[in-house]
């Protein structure tokens, strides 16, 4: 039956199988990595076979003390290439040749007494030199660690002590375990147990070893969010198990009240757990000690960059990006909260938003000592520093208001393109800790990145309102635009007032050409009140009717243009006023470049479901360079001060919002031809 040591030399099999799956992936061809893997690999075979004696306890010894020596041979042997291969090359050849001979010997000799005299008890008297050689192989294992730990120069002696901590620790046992075999001629269980345990805790260190030494080629990674959440667990587990030994020993002995005892104390013991588990400064700790012991570097870059992004991106709303930029760098240093320091449009720098510290009303001005110092040094002013060893920032002066931000600690500016976009003053974190070159490095960087993100930001804020004064600007262009329309058909009818004041029909005209005035000034009103640029379509519209219309508000100049109706009504879904206005507009330019005796032709047709209108004069024309260059650019016009150059312009505007087409064809001396072509768009139709 599988008793304690079973499991133990079982959990100690698994991690050697997890050492050499990560070895093998991450080996890049080099020997050092080779003797590693078969290290690991005879160490797994050591484990198996443990496991097994203590599950069947059927083996033969000589296969215990075969995998014994062939394990710490193996081991031997990665030191002896590490000595021999790698950055030390320092053991004499006498003590390499001798262990090489010493290796061979008890290999050979194990072997052959073992096959020789088969025996099925660990202490025999034809064991003893199988036992004498372990315990040589031991000696030498620890003569070779000592070797390493202390011949390790520059960057081998973080990854170095790994090494001798763990193979150490083998090899000790070993010989203690094996000294007491030969000498006493017995071993005690317990000993023989822990040994299981103690082989399964030293792989771990084995990882470190050989994820931090560069002799080996490996490039072992583990994601550190696996080895934190895994530590938590494994914490949480122990923490359970020795609860469940308290609780044991309570209801062994607690009496008549054990079961309440009991009750209690999972309860205390649950509270515990939960708080522990949720202690961000326990989280914090974790996350350091993780990372000084199990990582060349304090972060992973990769990781804290794409989480910066991911953080910046998702953000839409303005303030909800500058409320992220805050959780982001409070995350990495584990700050208990921070202020964002904004350069205003009015001149000083002020808090816009803050994360568990109060908002500051303060306004910071440009000829600030702190501001100045941040801009031009680009610093991290720690205060701890600055209040330890002032000389470090000459000239900074720090202001008074930041007394009243309750354990303040870094002030990081936020530069871009060497101007100092704002700062952010960050609390002390949750657990004591200083920043390091790491640090800094990591916030230059997330700075940057942050400062840049914010001035998009902040230029899109001016962007939108340059956008809101560009269409205010447009909107009132057309506006006047339109009302110069106006009062030159007011300013008609007031130049033909005095000579045709007694004639009835000319009346008629002037009341017509009042009321449309009137109708067209109020549509204007409405349109500024709810914003041109929302078109008000009118459904079901006949365009028939609106083009006749505007050619008939036109026929009061001369040349009188001569309209060309469709044989059947043209239903559309479409802004009847803009319509006509623009109709209108068009037939005004060609009466304007077209003499009095001219033609002008307005034109409606239908074709593959588009209405196409056609407005064509016998006028001067145009030259293919003004139509290219300049006919379609707004407030360019060649009518002096007559003109505001956007009625072409809005025409096709609207034609292209509406999803038409816009073509003008002409010849200098020959006449015009504007053709709009507009998709019919109406509910009978669809």
């Amino acid at each position: 039956m599988p008793d304690i040591a079973t499991f133990a030399y079982l959990a100690c099999t698994m991690l050697y199988v997890f050492l050499v799956s990560l070895l093998a992936v991450s080996w890049r061809g080099r020997l050092q990595g080779a003797l590693l893997i078969s290290a690991a690999l005879f160490s797994v075979a050591w484990s198996a076979v443990h496991a097994y004696q203590h599950w069947i306890s059927i083996l033969p010894a000589w296969l215990i003390f075969m995998v014994e020596i062939f394990r710490d041979i193996a081991w031997i042997l990665f030191m002896l290439g590490l000595l021999n291969y790698g950055r030390y090359k320092i053991l004499p050849k006498l003590v390499e040749y001798t262990i090489y001979f010493l290796c061979i010997l008890v290999a050979i000799t194990g072997l052959g007494v073992e096959f020789y005299f088969e025996s099925y008890t660990l202490y025999s008297p034809s064991n003893q030199v199988s036992i004498i050689g372990i315990l040589l192989l031991a000696l030498s294992g620890l003569i070779l660690v000592e070797q390493l730990y202390r011949n390790n120069r520059g960057s081998a002696t973080n990854s170095t002590k790994y090494l001798a901590i763990s193979l150490g620790t083998i090899f000790a046992y070993d010989i203690y375990t094996y000294s007491t075999l030969y000498i006493l001629k017995e071993v005690d269980s317990h000993v023989w147990i822990i040994r299981g345990g103690i082989n399964a805790l030293i792989v771990p260190i084995l990882v470190i070893f050989a994820r931090r030494n560069p002799e080996l080629s490996l490039e072992i990674f583990v994601s550190r969010h696996i080895v934190f959440y895994t530590t938590s667990l494994i914490g949480a587990g122990l923490y359970l198990l020795t609860v469940a030994v308290g609780g044991y020993y309570i209801q062994r002995h607690g009496g008549e009240w054990s079961a309440v005892f009991q009750a209690v104390f999972f309860v205390i013991a649950a509270i515990m757990l939960i708080y522990i588990l949720t202690s961000s400064a326990n989280r914090a700790t974790l996350k350091i000690f993780l990372s000084k012991h199990f990582y060349e570097n304090k972060y992973d870059y990769g990781e804290e960059w794409m989480r910066l992004n991911s953080i910046l991106s998702e953000q839409k709303d303005v303030e909800e990006v500058r409320k992220q930029v805050i959780v982001a760098l409070t995350d990495i240093l584990d700050s208990s909260g921070a202020q964002l320091w904004i350069k205003q449009e009015s001149g000083g720098y002020a808090c816009i938003d803050s994360l568990s510290i109060p908002v500051s009303n303060n306004i910071v001005e440009e000829d600030d000592k702190l501001v100045m110092f941040l801009n031009r040094r680009n610093w991290i002013v720690d205060i701890d520093e600055y209040m330890r060893t002032p000389d470090l920032y000459a000239e900074l002066v720090l202001p008074s208001w930041l007394s009243d931000i309750k354990a303040v600690w870094l002030i990081i500016p936020l530069q871009h393109r060497n101007n100092l976009l704002g700062f952010v003053v960050m609390a002390h974190p949750n657990i004591s800790r200083k920043i390091n070159w790491e640090d800094r490095d990591l916030l230059k960087v997330v700075t940057d990145q942050v400062a840049s993100y914010l001035a998009v930001v902040t230029m899109t804020e001016e962007l939108d309102r340059a956008y809101q004064f560009d269409a205010f600007n447009r909107l009132s262009a057309y506006v006047v635009h339109d009302l110069k329309n106006l009062v030159a058909q007011l300013g008609l009818v007031v130049a033909n007032a005095e000579k045709h004041r007694h004639n009835p029909a000319f009346l008629d005209d002037v009341v017509t050409t009042v009321e449309n005035a009137v109708a067209k000034m109020d549509r204007l009103l409405a349109q500024l009140r709810k914003d041109r640029f929302q078109k008000p379509v009118k459904i079901n519209s006949t365009i028939n009717s609106e083009i006749k219309k505007a050619v008939e508000n036109m026929s009061n100049t001369a040349p009188i243009p001569v309209f060309h109706d469709y044989h059947e009504p043209i239903i559309m879904d479409i802004d009847t006023d803009r319509l006509t206005a623009i109709v209108e507009h068009l037939i005004r330019n060609a009466q304007e470049a077209t003499e009095d005796d001219g033609q002008i032709d307005v034109s409606l047709i239908k074709s593959d479901n588009n209405a196409i209108i056609e407005i064509s004069d016998t006028g001067h024309g145009m030259d293919k360079l003004f139509m290219q260059n300049r006919l379609f650019k707004p407030f360019d016009t060649t009518k002096g001060n007559a003109g505001m150059g956007i009625g072409v312009y809005e025409a096709r505007q609207f034609v292209q919002q509406f999803g038409g087409k816009i073509k003008v064809n002409s010849q200098l001396g020959e006449g015009t031809q504007f053709v709009l072509k507009l998709p019919i768009k109406s509910r009978l139709n669809s």
